[in-house]
């Protein structure tokens, strides 16, 4: 199935078969090289029923029509977009969830304090970051 701007566009099975075996992946491993071969199939698919020139801009494909693109749904990116709203307001819900992202913040906080006599580019990082994160490494708690 392609998400598109006025709706769905619904594959029979021979075109996923097709694609697939054009990618030479399965459809259950999405890995961001995986994600691009699909674009590429369907860039290549929009190209040869001239919905798509083939020297256009790839970076246009995903933009909204409004800005000038073909809105091409990225399907990565709208999954990555969904998970961070949900646990959003999870977090702001939900003790359990609100306990996990601090505890996730301070078990990266030390990691990266760790890290910081040993590597340069940790070190870097944490004299660079004044509130710029989450993680606020330059406070040392």
């Amino acid at each position: 199935m392609l998400t598109y701007s006025f709706g769905v566009i619904e594959w029979t099975q021979t075109d996923l078969d097709n694609v697939n075996r054009a990618i030479g992946v399965m459809f259950t491993k999405y890995t961001q090289t995986d994600l691009d071969n699909v674009n590429r199939a369907i860039g290549v698919m929009f190209t040869k029923y001239r919905a798509y020139h083939p020297k256009s801009s790839i970076e246009r494909f995903h933009l909204p029509r409004k800005k000038g693109g073909r809105s091409v749904l990225d399907i990565h990116y709208e999954q990555i977009e969904a998970l961070r709203k949900y646990f959003h307001l999870k977090e702001e819900t939900s003790p359990l969830h609100r306990a996990i992202h601090y505890e996730q913040i301070e078990a990266l906080r030390k990691y990266f304090h760790l890290k910081e006599e040993t590597s340069p580019l940790h070190r870097a990082i944490i004299k660079m970051d004044k509130g710029i994160t989450p993680l606020n490494l330059r406070k040392k708690e």
